[in-house]
């Protein structure tokens, strides 16, 4: 495997992975349900990266060094040190043979395995080291010709142990949940398959690693913790003897007990009732460089707080223009509309609409995918809870509305939402400024093109005959509803002479023109 092959597939993973962090942060109930799994992978993870790109002059040595340095120094949280000690055990292998192939790849996931579970005091099953274990014995037994097939692999079996973290670890099947650092790990190799296969980057579904909960569990049980803080320590060493069994001693003051001492510094992560006893009596050891001290008992009540009221949830659509903004008030009244025109909107826009409604969950239909990304960074940035519904464009975000039931969780209604906008297809009409050309289709200058799917189904020199095409092209016999709506290059009386012939034709089919302001397109259409 080149070099260059195994960066890009570092860098798809730390990608996929930072596009769904906030899933693992919203399933996170072990060991405590504090809600930031998500972000501890993050940060241990992404700092190794950002390191590796700056280089201009990559080598397995180089890189992997990198890798295995920079994630031990940045680890965070539970989540982040098994993380980091398993990248340290995988990239060791690595860096022996300096090359990467099926076999080289199973080694050093049996030894990140290995150096991971030496790593925690209490390994526990249903963790992420079960899906290092899993992963590991897949590859043992399989007979994969290229690295690819390996990942494939990987993902394949990683995705099964998720599923069945919940009948390994009572907690989980408690709360209805799967592992959420085992699901996160399993994000960086799907992200890190997809950047070899050259597939896109997809927002997972938070309810697809949902489950009905167990009959016997309460709320209050989750919420029971016997050690309150979340105690994190680095300390560069000044000297080679340790005096006690320090393992032994974190163990008896608290639990969730990960150490790593070598030659020059001590992390330790650890729950205990005593922090700053902890620190004390580390710092006799040397220079205490980092140290994070976390009341988890009070992330805790938030988490719950915030998830655990229905009746907060609100949803933003994003529209292209303001006729839209009442489109969608006929089918929810209170919902919030962020207009914007020809240019799409900044993210800072996006958030302090976001951050001035008075919902702690908030459903965003960003209904264009080049809005995602400033969606994502306004996820980052709030303390809210935002879900991004997956509508590309607006009229599959009416659509999804049409779903939309106030008093259902969040879950539910993107479930719903989901199943109202699969009702609908759309398609766009523009105008072409320039002779042109689009998967083999000419389009002349000042002919109208109409766009479905991705693809053009309509060319024609006449506004009319190219609507009137691309409709005829999408089974308008199979539809009950076509919605066209329009621009302010366009009048309703362009639209009447279009929807009549069509009902000539076609006389089941409601017909409905409305304004919608939109900038580009001349005219989209919904049909349903």
């Amino acid at each position: 495997m080149k070099i260059n092959t195994f960066i890009s597939s570092l860098e798809g993973g730390l990608d996929y992975f930072k596009a769904n962090y906030h899933t693992i942060d919203n399933l996170n109930v072990f060991p405590v349900p504090d809600g930031d799994t998500g972000v501890n992978m993050l940060l241990t993870f992404q700092p190794a990266i950002e390191a590796i790109r700056e280089k201009t002059e990559h080598s397995y040595e180089s890189v992997l060094k990198i890798l295995q340095d920079v994630c031990t120094m940045n680890s965070r949280g539970n989540s982040g040190f098994i993380l980091s000690r398993f990248i340290s055990g995988f990239s060791s292998v690595i860096l022996e043979y300096g090359d990467i192939n099926p076999d080289i790849l199973t080694e050093a996931f049996i030894h990140g395995h290995y150096i991971s579970k030496i790593s925690v005091s209490t390994p526990r099953e249903g963790t992420m080291l079960s899906v290092f274990e899993a992963v590991s014995k897949a590859m043992e037994k399989a007979k994969s010709q290229s690295v690819l097939d390996h990942f494939k692999l990987a993902v394949e079996e990683g995705r099964k142990e998720v599923f069945v973290s919940p009948e390994k670890l009572p907690v989980l099947k408690k709360a209805g949940v799967v592992d959420s650092g085992a699901l996160g790990f399993v994000f960086i190799l799907e992200g890190m398959k997809r950047s070899m296969t050259g597939e896109e980057i997809k927002i997972e579904n938070e309810a697809d690693y949902r489950f009905e909960p167990d009959e016997d569990s309460s709320m209050e049980e989750l919420m029971d913790i016997t050690h309150r803080y979340c105690t994190e320590l680095m300390i560069r060493r000044k000297g080679n003897h340790i005096r006690e069994n320090l393992e032994n001693y974190l163990n008896d003051i608290g639990d969730s007990v990960a150490l790593l001492v070598n030659d020059d510094i001590i992390k330790l992560h650890v729950h205990t009732n005593e922090p700053e006893e902890v620190v004390e009596k580390l710092s006799s050891y040397g220079v205490i460089e980092n140290k994070k001290i976390e009341d988890m008992q009070k992330q805790i009540e938030e988490e719950f707080a915030r998830f655990h009221h229905e009746n907060e949830i609100g949803v933003l659509a994003l529209v292209p223009g303001e006729g839209f903004r009442s489109i969608l008030h006929d089918f929810e009244p209170d919902l919030d509309v962020l207009v914007y025109g020809k240019n799409l909107p900044k993210t800072g826009d996006i958030l302090n609409h976001v951050n001035q409604m008075p919902h702690e969950v908030i459903i965003v239909l960003a209904n264009d995918k080049n809005i995602v990304p400033a969606v994502q960074l306004v996820r980052n940035e709030t303390s809210k809870h935002i879900e991004i519904f997956p509508s590309k464009n607006v009229i599959e975000g009416v659509a999804a509305i049409m779903g939309f039931v106030k008093n259902a969780s969040w879950e539910e209604n993107l479930s719903q939402m989901t199943s109202s906008m699969d009702l609908v297809d759309s398609i766009s009409v523009y105008k072409s400024i320039k002779d042109s050309k689009f998967a083999g289709i000419s389009i002349p200058k000042d002919h109208y093109f109409a766009v479905m799917n991705g693809n053009v189904i309509a060319v024609d020199s006449e506004f009319e005959s190219a609507v009137i095409s691309s409709i005829l092209s999408a089974d308008p016999d199979e539809r009950m509803t076509i919605s066209l709506y329009y621009n302010n290059k366009i009048k309703p009386e362009d639209l009447k002479p279009i929807t009549k012939k069509l009902e000539m034709e076609h006389e089941d089919i409601e017909f409905e023109i409305r304004y919608g302001g939109q900038h580009t397109a001349l005219l989209m259409i919904g049909l349903e």
